[in-house]
């Protein structure tokens, strides 16, 4: 869980975090308060980066090679590690971002500049690769598993049974969408605030 929602969740109980002061831990004790914008609670701290901090490294074209594999690999590990997390109940599905807050990221990346633009470009391509390649039917690691089976089995899954196990996928993934979808109108304009304007129109 990233530190934001570990901030929110404690609904305004107080929250220790230890930070490093002139080389030395220390403990700080913080109350979260509530954010009626953000519909959450915060503790006033913004996620900032300082371009002093960065170094700018050129590679040759092979090492560049080298360190891209390294990184997709890294980022695959990540992408899979959240699945487990959102399997075992570890992470909720409010930590997923859909297609508003994919398109808000986006707009952020594309203002730092074209780098961070084609970086969350292949973070999404990738993303989108590793999700296609679960075993839920619709997917192509769906048809996957039905080949798999077909192997296995020596005959092919009947066209009912692939019928009702496409329809069951496409159910799961219309529900974690509209889900997904939610969430992020929750987070950037909050659903209540939505129904109030349109109560408004009416009245």
């Amino acid at each position: 869980t990233g530190m934001a929602e570990r901030v929110n969740i404690s609904k305004g109980a107080p929250l220790t975090f230890t930070v490093q002061r002139a080389e030395q831990p220390l403990n700080l004790v913080v109350t979260p308060s509530y954010n009626a914008t953000h519909k959450r609670y915060v503790i006033g701290v913004s996620k900032q980066t300082n371009p002093e901090y960065y170094t700018h490294h050129a590679y040759p074209l092979m090492e560049s090679l080298k360190k891209g594999a390294q990184e997709n690999v890294e980022l695959i590990v990540m992408t899979l590690k959240v699945l487990k997390d959102l399997v075992t109940l570890q992470t909720s599905y409010k930590e997923l971002g859909g297609p508003i807050r994919i398109a808000q990221i986006s707009a952020k990346a594309a203002q730092k500049g074209l780098a961070n633009f084609l970086y969350l470009l292949a973070f999404l391509s990738i993303q989108l690769g590793v999700l296609n390649l679960l075993p839920i039917p619709i997917l192509d690691g769906g048809h996957v598993l039905f080949m798999a089976y077909e192997g296995i089995a020596r005959k092919p899954l009947s066209a009912k049974k692939r019928l009702i196990a496409q329809q069951i996928g496409m159910f799961l993934l219309l529900t974690l969408m509209i889900l997904v979808t939610l969430n992020d109108i929750q987070t950037v304009w909050g659903i209540g605030d939505i129904f109030q304007k349109i109560k408004g129109w009416f009245s």
